[in-house]
């Protein structure tokens, strides 16, 4: 089965199905109907940017081969091999989805996308600038709730408040996953200078930072059912909570629970 599953994952394909899902999620919690075009620009945009973040640290890793040993993990190495591909799928996609936007959306959804794609490629580039400590898991989990949630809550027909209660939660949980994938990449991140938390936090920085936000999401949890929030919707939120704080205790498979924690959502088709 994992001879599947990894080509997938280093492809970022998980990412393309994660964002589905949450958008699934966003979309339900927020009452929210967009359109058709919207469901193929979201797992695009995550995927491009996600992409290209990992296209950017694999180049920085072997530009340093020279100087010290340069192994890439296996996901940096497949962008590594596969860049002129990545590149071309990407360039595509950002020529011809804006186009699709401007000619199929209102002008609203066109405004959006742009604002995202130059936040998302501001990140990028200060990333690349060692020198400069980016809260780089901060900004991915910002870049990631902001391109699912932004538009359902833009256009819900429900108050600001208590749903707001919804996307926040949501990005503690992406600040949580992103965190501990942090953790178990420490020794690797650190050796070849990757950006990110433990270049001012430390690992036990990190690990506090872990063990904080599941409290934070419980609060939230508890706070949400007491405003009357849809009790289906918190309890998976909750769930993907735990799922990312049981990454702390896995090992080589603690990117498969992460991964598979966003794919919780699609449960409320049952539900």
């Amino acid at each position: 089965m994992l001879f599947i599953i990894k080509p997938f994952q280093n492809a970022n394909l998980d990412i393309v199905l994660g964002s589905l899902s949450s958008a699934f999620l966003a979309v339900s919690a927020m009452q929210s109907h967009l359109p058709t075009l919207w469901w193929l620009a979201v797992p695009i945009s995550c995927w491009t940017a996600y992409s290209l973040d990992r296209i950017k640290d694999a180049c920085h890793i072997l530009s340093l081969s020279q100087t010290q040993s340069a192994t890439l993990s296996e996901r940096h190495a497949f962008h590594a091999k596969h860049r002129n591909c990545i590149l071309t799928l990407i360039l595509f996609f950002s020529l011809t989805v804006p186009i699709l936007v401007y000619l199929k959306l209102p002008r609203l959804y066109l405004y959006f996308g742009l604002v995202m794609g130059f936040y998302a490629g501001l990140h990028i580039m200060l990333s690349t600038t060692h020198r400069y400590k980016v809260l780089k898991e901060w900004h991915i989990a910002t870049i990631y709730t902001l391109s699912v949630w932004g538009l359902p809550i833009i256009l819900s027909p429900q108050a600001i408040w208590p749903t707001s209660i919804y996307p926040l939660f949501f990005f503690l949980i992406a600040l949580l996953n992103l965190t501990v994938y942090s953790i178990h990449d420490v020794v690797y991140d650190t050796h070849f200078h990757l950006s990110g938390l433990h270049t001012i936090i430390g690992q036990s920085g990190l690990i506090k930072l872990a063990l904080l936000i599941p409290l934070v999401c419980i609060t939230l949890f508890i706070l949400g059912l007491s405003q009357g929030l849809r009790p289906d919707i918190l309890t998976i939120l909750l769930l993907m909570t735990f799922l990312n704080g049981l990454m702390l205790r896995a090992k080589s498979y603690y990117r498969y629970i992460g991964e598979g924690s966003f794919l919780l959502p699609t449960l409320l088709v049952f539900l």
